[in-house]
């Protein structure tokens, strides 16, 4: 009769099989363990080189800013001087020029109203008539509601007066054009108020004449 192992026995070589099987286990967790923080080593090494490679690149871009600005300011530095000053003259003549070529242009506008050119409101001399006139830039307009052509002699000129009230509210305008000078009047019930640029004053053609001394007498 084959003879079973006790019970005591059967027991000791469990217990010593789960403790074998848990060692392993400890080992095997312990080795695991071990490669996760190398692992984590390593990347935290990558990341710091790669941290600083990015700083190189940065402190190189400023550097790089720093060279292209000081080029800037030595170019604006050598404008500023004698090619400066050239360089500002000429394109203050070709502005000049421009203006002068928009004045002069004016004189092709002779017979048309001055509503149908924007001539107070939207041309070459609307500023200056607008600096010169001031707050009665709208008296000026309102006095011009019913006005002539553009007119010439020797310089342009335009009459008008207030709708229904032509006795009491005139106005005329003269440009000249060689010199880029306007004179405005305004007559309110036969009182003349003039604005003129400076400077010498604007040959007054006879219309501009006949107007002033009507409105007096009236």
């Amino acid at each position: 009769m084959t003879r079973r192992p006790s019970l005591t026995v059967t027991v000791l070589i469990a217990t010593l099989a789960v403790a074998a099987c848990g060692k392993e286990d400890v080992e095997k967790a312990q080795k695991n363990a071990s490669d996760s923080i190398a692992d984590a080593n390593q990347a935290l090494t990558d990341a710091s080189a790669a941290v600083a490679d990015l700083k190189n690149k940065a402190d190189s871009l400023k550097t790089q800013a720093k060279d292209l600005q000081a080029g800037a300011e030595a170019r604006l530095k050598d404008a500023s001087g004698p090619l400066g000053a050239v360089i500002g003259g000429l394109t203050g003549a070709a502005k000049d020029a421009k203006t002068a070529g928009q004045w002069a242009l004016l004189e092709t506008r002779v017979g048309r109203y001055p509503a149908d050119i924007k001539l107070f409101d939207d041309s070459v001399i609307t500023p200056e008539l607008k600096k010169l006139l001031g707050s009665d830039f709208a008296t000026f307009e309102s006095y011009m509601q019913v006005s002539g052509p553009l007119e010439k002699d020797r310089v342009l000129y335009v009459t008008g007066n207030k709708t229904h009230e032509g006795g009491d509210a005139n106005a005329y305008l003269l440009i000249d054009t060689a010199n880029r000078k306007l004179e405005v009047g305004l007559l309110t019930r036969g009182k003349l108020k003039v604005y003129a640029s400076p400077g010498e004053a604007i040959y007054k053609p006879k219309d501009v004449e006949t107007q002033i001394a009507h409105a007096r007498q009236g």
